[in-house]
């Protein structure tokens, strides 16, 4: 169902880049909200991403038995809180409304433990993982920076979810941001920002939560193929965006020296929704 992650594979690498290079490697980790796992260049011909194609093809490691959660924040609150979603969170609904969801303050996280060694961290996009509380914000959870929206889902162009403004910049509301860029240019740009800005002394740990290709289904207009028919296009179209943004972030890894000594895991939250435009083929499952 899902595109490849790294799980004990990943370890294997994480140590094999310390020993080579004597250095904590650099963490990247992306997702991408509500990918199916035939909604990807590597697997449906009709999908735009040469680029990333390639890549994936010639330089990572596809895991084709991985699984995730059937949905959204306990997938990435066992990714983030090291437990599976029973020990966590198995909730799904608003996290402004619910006081059940999330993960619990007194849980301590990926992001504090890198801190523990010297690690510099950064967390960008889409939440879900709690926010009935200050305590909840990534920017109190181990995070040095964290810009993107603590709900599951909203506008991708305004960032208002029902009738209010979803947008964060570490502590506040990020005032004068909403509005301005579609999610995948404003996440996928901070991503390279980060980067980009990053203390050398350090290594890097960065958590980039994609909005897309979640529903709503508001692609850019550069990135749609109108030879693609509905509803097949604006997926498409939104995972268009996700390749370039992806490889734009190696673009800038490679450029500041950091590629070499960076293990970077990308995949799908939980699948594609059978009953929005998600595709698993050949399997049969999929969101619920």
């Amino acid at each position: 169902m899902h595109p490849p992650m790294c799980s004990r594979a990943a370890l294997g690498v994480l140590l094999a880049l310390h020993a080579a290079s004597g250095a904590p490697p650099n963490l990247i980790v992306a997702l991408v909200d509500d990918l199916g796992g035939y909604n990807v260049p590597w697997r449906n011909p009709e999908q735009h991403g040469a680029r990333l194609k390639e890549f994936v093809e010639t330089e990572g490691v596809q895991l084709e038995r991985f699984y995730t959660y059937q949905f959204c924040s306990p997938t990435r609150c066992s990714l983030l809180s090291g437990r599976l979603p029973h020990h966590v969170n198995e909730y799904n609904s608003g996290t402004y409304e619910d006081l059940k969801g999330g993960i619990h303050p007194d849980m301590t996280i990926l992001p504090a433990k890198l801190k523990l060694k010297n690690y510099s961290t950064a967390m960008i996009g889409k939440g879900h993982i709690g926010a009935r509380s200050a305590a909840f914000l990534p920017i109190n959870r181990g995070f040095d920076h964290h810009l993107g929206f603590l709900g599951g889902g909203e506008d991708h162009n305004t960032q208002i979810n029902g009738n209010y403004v979803d947008l964060w910049l570490n502590d506040a509301p990020a005032y004068g941001r909403n509005g301005t860029l579609n999610s995948c240019y404003l996440y996928g740009g901070d991503a390279v920002d980060q980067i980009m800005q990053h203390d050398m002394n350090a290594p890097f740990f960065m958590y980039l939560a994609y909005q897309n290709v979640h529903e709503p289904y508001e692609p850019l207009p550069e990135y749609i193929d109108p030879s693609i028919p509905s509803p097949r296009r604006a997926i498409n179209a939104m995972m268009s965006c996700v390749a370039d943004s992806t490889m734009n972030i190696t673009d800038a890894l490679k450029a500041r020296g950091m590629w070499d000594n960076t293990l970077m895991i990308w995949s799908s939250d939980n699948g594609g929704p059978q009953y929005w435009q998600g595709n698993n083929y050949p399997l049969r499952g999929g969101k619920s």
